[in-house]
């Protein structure tokens, strides 16, 4: 019964029972993945394209693709770089070293094998897993099995050189390995004080939703067809999309009704928008950022949520004046990094990760600390956060602005999504199945205040 062979001639599994696909839809699909993927491993190996852009692009200029054949292309090329430290070793070492796979090239056992893997592994073939295949790892030995391949993978085969050495204490390789070979969940935060109302409708439009048991206004999606951002309640400004790791930060915070904080790296806005929903859209929410175009997203969403406590000012990143000393009950500080506690959603980054880098960002996460600490009142907090795995970007900043800031202190503060208490610093989300952050909470003492300029 369901009987399947691997016919190299064929490039697919042939699936000896009725109902499957059409032949001619499946041969149109994997012509098309042949050629998107080639383009792919080039770009992002040679050419240090990012991912998501670079398949944005390959679909604006070939409109033919309809949404079913774009979340099949788009699925096996993710799943592809997710797991391509295992993936690689199908390809020859010619293959590896010049990744340009001409139609001609594309012809060969070793890259039809690699085409059959990533669409397995996507969930897009009918191939049988054993049992014991619990995850992703198990299921590409099994497949190697199947190609009658050797295994022999290691933690460095999807932990590139580099990286071990500059994890922050708390992670693990090996778990990191398994955690960066998972799907990214997503994740809801529910922005309206009737959270239980939002849940029911959007279980009732078909969302499969499951409640975090702690940070009561968090749920997680399973995957469905349902778009999200059809929905009215999304329309409505009633829900936010906003991974749990992202959503403890601005937890860490905890803002209050009436205040006054800045969030001087806003980008898009999700923080600034979690913020202000925190305070009850009571106080301000000074929202800034270098790049114009974020803000204007941001001002889109802003009135979505019907928040009106969030003000847009531009930032270029110097030194806040004199006028603007002591001003702010909180400062937010959402640093620029390396992004490798995101790299399960954009799996390309951890291919492209050169460990020089990693001063450049430390050196640009203390100048935006030096320069804005001064808007904090005494008695105020100063919140440091990345989406970062790696202590250079994390602990070693913190650290090196308490040096030479005697003013600030760490203030002890429980984890909001797993209650475990911290020393004042926290690598969060991985373990709830979020992405991997890192935050500070400092407080700055009650010594008199220097204020010149009042009138701000």
């Amino acid at each position: 019964a369901n009987a399947r062979t691997y016919r190299p001639d064929r490039r697919s599994f042939s699936e000896e029972r009725p109902g499957g696909m059409d032949p001619r839809k499946e041969a149109s699909q994997l012509r098309a993945l042949e050629e998107l993927l080639a383009k792919m491993l080039y770009s992002i190996f040679y050419e240090d394209k990012v991912l998501d852009r670079t398949l944005h692009s390959f679909f604006l200029d070939n409109k033919k693709f309809g949404s079913r054949d774009r979340k099949f292309l788009s699925e096996c090329v993710f799943c592809c770089f997710r797991d391509w430290g295992y993936l690689r070793h199908l390809l020859s070492e010619r293959e590896l070293e010049s990744m340009k796979f001409s139609a001609e090239s594309r012809e060969s056992g070793n890259f039809h094998q690699l085409l059959t893997a990533v669409r397995s592994l996507a969930g897009f073939r009918d191939f049988e897993f054993p049992r014991s295949a619990h995850d992703e790892a198990e299921k590409v030995e099994a497949l190697f099995r199947y190609f009658h391949r050797p295994i022999s993978f290691s933690t460095e085969d999807a932990v590139p050189p580099g990286i071990v050495e500059n994890l922050a204490k708390e992670i693990d390789p090996k778990t990191l390995e398994r955690h960066w070979m998972k799907r990214p969940p997503t994740w809801l935060r529910i922005q309206t004080g009737d959270v239980d109302s939002v849940i029911a409708a959007l279980v009732a439009a078909g969302v499969p939703l499951v409640r975090h048991p702690r940070v009561f206004n968090a749920v997680s999606v399973a995957p469905s067809s349902v778009n999200l951002r059809t929905l009215p309640e999304y329309r409505d400004g009633l829900f936010e999309v906003q991974d749990i790791a992202s959503q403890g930060i601005g937890l860490a915070a905890r803002p209050k009704a009436g205040e006054r904080w800045l969030d001087c790296c806003a980008g898009a806005g999700g923080k600034s928008l979690q913020l202000a929903s925190i305070m009850h859209g009571r106080g301000t929410v000074i929202a800034s950022d270098i790049r114009d175009y974020k803000l204007e997203e941001l001002r889109k969403r802003a009135k979505r949520a019907h928040l009106q406590n969030i003000e847009l000012r531009e930032w270029d990143g110097k030194a806040l004046r004199k006028r603007f000393a002591d001003k702010y009950d909180g400062i937010l500080v959402d640093a620029p990094c390396s992004c490798s506690g995101v790299w399960r959603r954009n799996p390309e980054g951890r291919w492209q990760f050169r460990e020089e880098e990693l001063d450049e960002f430390a050196a640009i996460g203390n100048g935006i600390l030096d320069n804005v600490c001064s808007g904090v009142r005494p008695g105020g907090v100063l919140v440091y956060s990345t989406c970062s795995l790696f202590h250079k970007e994390n602990a070693d900043v913190v650290e090196r602005f308490l040096a030479s800031h005697a003013q600030f202190t760490l203030e002890s503060f429980e984890d909001p999504v797993s209650g475990q208490q911290s020393d004042g610093m926290l690598q969060l989300g991985m373990e709830q199945g979020g992405d991997a952050m890192f935050v500070a909470r400092m407080r700055r003492r009650m010594e008199e205040s220097t204020l010149v300029d009042d009138n701000l």
